[in-house]
């Protein structure tokens, strides 16, 4: 057998070497998986410093306290807070 160059399938000395094929559902599915599971190891690494320090202002001083942690640094919410006061914006 010959070597297809277009599909990259073929004989090459004792190999037999065939593309990966992504058309199955199959296959679909596992590169979807794997994906998943990437990014929601990526999200759990990037949100765990956050997410315990706000759970440990929660256990020590309360619901308010733990709004504080995750509100304190946001310019979103500062913002609003000015326009609440009415200092308006900086």
């Amino acid at each position: 057998m010959a070597s297809d160059g277009d599909t990259g399938t073929g004989w090459e000395g004792d190999v037999w070497a065939k593309c990966f094929q992504r058309d199955g559902g199959k296959d679909r599915t596992i590169v979807s998986l794997y994906l998943l599971t990437v990014f929601g190891l990526l999200a759990i690494a990037a949100l765990r410093q956050p997410l315990t320090k706000a759970y440990e202002e929660y256990r020590t001083n309360g619901p308010s306290a733990m709004m504080r942690s995750i509100t304190s640094n946001a310019p979103w919410y500062q913002q609003s807070q000015r326009a609440r006061r009415g200092q308006g914006h900086s």
